[in-house]
């Protein structure tokens, strides 16, 4: 509370309460004594949270001191799930399902009636994130965990009822769209299908048309890779847009929404790798798929763009009913479609340095069709803050983040 009331000075706070822990550590009172050394391990986690690699193994260590300590109750549990999650959020997957079992093995034997059935429900957690670990070592190259991702995925489902638990179904489609990002075609496909076979026959009809529409727009979207693709509509001036003037070029397609902070801040990259390679055959074209208009107008009063904007030309067919975002499955934003000089499409959503380090692949491969590609940046992306489980929010929720689009008839699945 001080910090937020005085916020230039929250770093001295922190350190004199830091200074006042360490002072207590050794109270003769055990209880005093424990608080202390619990504060002090939640800085300690902080701060490694924060990117100081330096007190991993001390994090470990205490993780398990605490864990291990013979008077741990509710809070020991609750400062050790986070050494969990904030080893997840880092890609420590391993490290964070090392913590978990050993808190199964500690706890679960626990008079303590809250705090074994918060035990009980650690199999989940650390199913969950052996599931997150295996899509990051596939997305960092691994073909090898394939298979044992749509395993480990299906040992999971078979904890679950489907016809009471949707979250399996958020965190399947969150590892579908991680997959598309990755150029994992082959593998979205599968957990597209594996989410049709778990949820295709739901009792609730609406669950069902979203399951349905979610998965026609996953085979629509891997689908195509070096498939012929055009781009129709209007410029903002009302005059058909003309694609076949961008033949023999590279093209990028961005379909964005004024409302859509990361569309915005997406733009940003995109216009510096614009600048830096349009001399050497590269354009952009934006697809809007603002619902409203006026919005879209209001936007360009007060901000320009160096390439052009397509709007579709049916008032009736406009956002994510565009005739554009329909054929390209398009139900999140920002995404993109990169197309080759032949016109066909090369790579989906190549995002942030990925954009330029795809250009100078295929720039360095000469002109031509779809290229033999280098592979996509490694290092998966993480599901987005709030995704990860924790033992009492048993599955990661793919939550929308602030800017980031969904259809309105499919599921809401974080870009």
């Amino acid at each position: 509370m001080l910090t937020q009331i005085l916020p230039n000075q929250a770093e001295e706070i922190r350190q004199e309460r830091v200074q006042f822990a360490q002072s207590i550590v050794q109270d003769r009172d055990s209880n005093v004594s424990r608080f202390a050394r619990l504060f002090l391990f939640e800085q300690m986690l902080a701060q490694f949270a924060a990117g100081d690699k330096t007190v991993e193994q001390y994090v470990l260590e205490d993780a398990k001191y605490i864990i291990e300590d013979p008077n741990a109750d509710i809070m020991h549990f609750g400062v050790a799930e986070n050494a969990a999650i904030v080893f997840a959020r880092l890609g420590h997957t391993d490290k964070a399902v090392s913590i978990l079992n050993q808190m199964k093995t500690s706890f679960a034997g626990t008079q303590d009636e809250q705090l074994a059935a918060r035990a009980k429900e650690l199999d989940d957690m650390i199913l969950q994130y052996k599931i997150v670990g295996t899509m990051m070592a596939v997305a960092n190259g691994d073909e090898t965990k394939e298979d044992v991702l749509v395993q480990s995925i299906r040992d999971w489902l078979a904890t679950k009822d489907p016809k009471e638990d949707l979250q399996p179904l958020q965190m399947m489609s969150t590892i579908e769209m991680q997959m598309e990002d990755h150029s994992k075609m082959n593998l979205a496909r599968r957990i597209a299908a594996l989410m049709q076979e778990t949820y295709g026959d739901h009792p609730d009809p609406q669950v069902v048309e979203s399951v349905n529409v979610s998965v026609a727009n996953a085979q629509k979207r891997t689908s195509l890779i070096a498939k012929p693709f055009v781009v129709e509509g209007n410029d903002l001036s009302g005059i058909p847009f003309d694609w076949n003037k961008y033949k023999g070029k590279y093209v990028l397609v961005d379909f964005w929404a004024s409302w859509c902070p990361i569309c915005i801040e997406e733009m940003e990259g995109i216009k510096r790798v614009y600048q830096k390679y349009r001399s050497k055959g590269f354009e952009v074209v934006g697809v809007n798929l603002d619902q409203d208009p006026r919005a879209r107008a209001q936007f360009f009063q007060a901000n320009s763009l160096p390439w052009p904007t397509v709007v579709s030309a049916d008032p009736n067919a406009i956002g994510f009913s565009d005739p554009n975002a329909v054929k390209c499955g398009v139900e999140a934003l920002p995404f993109l479609v990169f197309v080759g000089p032949d016109g066909t499409v090369v790579e989906i959503n190549p995002r942030g340095p990925r954009l330029e380090e795809l250009l100078l692949s295929v720039l360095n491969q000469g002109s031509g069709g779809v290229q033999t590609l280098s592979n996509p940046s490694l290092g998966a992306s993480q599901p987005q803050s709030g995704s990860f489980p924790t033992a009492n929010q048993a599955a990661p929720q793919a939550q929308p983040a602030a800017g980031t689009a969904d259809s309105g008839s499919s599921l809401k699945v974080v870009r």
